[in-house]
């Protein structure tokens, strides 16, 4: 008896820790979401009406399209970069050799240094060397911070199932380009393909390090702390706040599905 009131005791305390820390993390997007719909311009109850007006006001503002653009671009582009080094230096790092966990530590670098002063460093170093701020100057920061991320992902791949098959086709003669290509790319494509999203979407949600590099460029973040700076809040902030969380999740979802479909591969 002791032990089922333990036990209850310890899962009642569990969900409502749960639901607490669901409630912190979700409210204020589902408030958010909630006064987009507002036919008022207030940001506050009491709510209104229901209407759709400002998400159309959202789609029809040609500076917001731009920012949407730019956004894209640099996530993919950043994207892209992850996925190929991130490749590289996983191939390498899953070979034991002196010095491997100084690399690696090194590349985790990117998640522990200061978003705000690796950009103030960046943008020094970029205005010293007379370089004009542009939507390529972004693309080194964003990296630096989406690369550790992705590395980490990758890595989980490379498991001894991995090793044995890679071993088998040795065997059997074949090379290690050939090994790389039949055995190991396709082994490990799952985790490439999220990486590749994952970088995208750190890019896509960056601020800190975009303010110093990227100048007068604007990406959908620095679009939304100039206005929140500048002009007055209305549900329009709101419409293009859930907008973003909508993209956002879509794009994580096919991440967990991807990542599921890797640890399913053996």
């Amino acid at each position: 008896m002791t032990k089922l009131r333990s036990a209850f005791t310890y899962k009642s305390f569990l969900g409502g820790y749960t639901f607490l820390l669901l409630l912190f993390v979700y409210l204020p997007i589902v408030a958010m979401i909630f006064f987009s719909f507002n036919a008022g311009r207030s940001i506050s109850f009491p709510f209104e009406g229901f209407s759709t007006a400002w998400y159309m006001e959202i789609f029809a503002d040609k500076y917001i399209r731009i920012s949407v653009i730019n956004s894209l671009l640099i996530g993919v582009l950043v994207g892209i970069i992850c996925t190929l080094l991130t490749i590289s230096t996983g191939l390498v790092l899953r070979k034991e050799f002196r010095g491997k966990d100084t690399i690696f530590y090194f590349f985790m670098l990117g998640i522990i240094f200061p978003g705000i002063s690796y950009g103030l460093g960046m943008g020094l170093i970029l205005r010293s060397a007379g370089v004009t701020t542009s939507l390529l100057s972004g693309l080194p920061v964003h990296s630096i911070w989406a690369i550790p991320w992705c590395l980490l992902i990758l890595l989980m791949r490379f498991d001894p199932e991995l090793r044995s098959l890679e071993d088998t086709a040795r065997s059997l003669g074949a090379n290690e380009w050939r090994v790389f290509r039949e055995v190991t790319l396709p082994m490990i494509s799952p985790q490439v393909l999220v990486a590749f999203l994952f970088g995208f979407i750190l890019s896509w949600g960056e601020l800190i390090r975009s303010i110093f590099v990227l100048g007068g460029v604007h990406t959908i973040p620095l679009h939304v702390y100039g206005w929140v700076t500048s002009l007055p809040f209305t549900p329009a902030l709101y419409a293009l706040g859930t907008i973003i969380v909508a993209f956002s999740y879509v794009v994580l979802i096919v991440i967990g599905i991807f990542l599921r479909k890797g640890l399913k591969v053996v």
